[in-house]
């Protein structure tokens, strides 16, 4: 399990999105309130941005968020109308390394996952190797089911219109048959040109937390999503169960349920 938070909206700094939050997502790597299957999230964090070209970027650590001694220096020099992030507990029998420290990056998309997929290295990811091109599984980089997951995302990734709540459905279909009545803890946010994709779902067992914010009188104009209220604002909303949200331009242009 772990945490993780987005943010879509006018630029803003990187220290005010990641570590100025009274709960922040700095806070919950020592102290999350609504962990279920963990207590601590200390296995590594990361960060995605939009720079000033246009182009997506990660920043990823293996030391806990509160380790690295090069957060404060990018914190204050870092600002982006576009970020996501990351803190991790690790799934047990899955490596600490870069390669499996999230958001992960392919072409125009970042990619954030709460949750396993249970028995993924007993039998589970081979069945991914049978459903996957060849071409999906080389460009996968590390080991976590989370990455995988991402692969069968793409695969349904249409041509023509991009990344869309339906691909994301059908993944879900498809991935319910590979897990019969195994646990699939499926809390996505895909972040693609200006607008975020978010999934709260689960198979055979609880939906994880998660929370999104709109018309903040301090943010206006910006969307947040996070595992748990980032402060004490009162716009912040439960994202329903078994639910895909679009967001864009500070708002929620689409609610689906699963």
């Amino acid at each position: 399990m772990c945490r993780l938070a987005a943010y879509l909206g006018p630029p803003l700094d990187l220290q005010r999105f990641l570590l100025a939050p009274e709960h922040s997502l700095y806070r919950q790597s020592w102290a999350p309130r609504e962990m279920r299957e963990a207590v601590l999230n200390a296995d590594g964090y990361g960060f995605g941005w939009r720079t000033e070209q246009g182009q997506p970027a990660t920043y990823v650590c293996t030391q806990p968020i509160w380790a690295d001694g090069n957060l404060p220096g990018l914190a204050i020099s870092l600002r982006s109308p576009l970020w996501l992030a990351n803190v991790r507990s690790a799934t047990p029998g899955q490596a600490v390394n870069t390669a499996n420290t999230q958001p992960f990056l392919q072409d125009d998309l970042m990619y954030l996952h709460n949750g396993y997929l249970q028995d993924f290295n007993d039998g589970l990811r081979a069945q991914f190797h049978h459903c996957l091109p060849a071409a999906a599984q080389a460009r996968i980089q590390g080991s976590s089911d989370s990455e995988y997951l991402l692969a069968l995302i793409l695969r349904h990734r249409s041509p023509a219109n991009g990344m869309t709540t339906a691909a994301l459905r059908a993944a879900w279909q498809e991935l319910a048959e590979m897990m019969q009545q195994r646990k699939a803890l499926l809390n996505v946010i895909l972040a693609h040109g200006e607008r975020l994709l978010v999934s709260r779902h689960a198979l055979n067992g609880d939906c994880p937390s998660l929370y999104y914010c709109t018309g903040s009188a301090e943010l206006p104009g910006a969307v947040r999503v996070a595992s748990e209220r980032l402060d004490p604002d009162p716009n912040w909303r439960c994202v329903p169960e078994h639910c895909l949200l679009v967001l864009e331009s500070g708002e929620v242009v689409a609610e689906e349920p699963l």
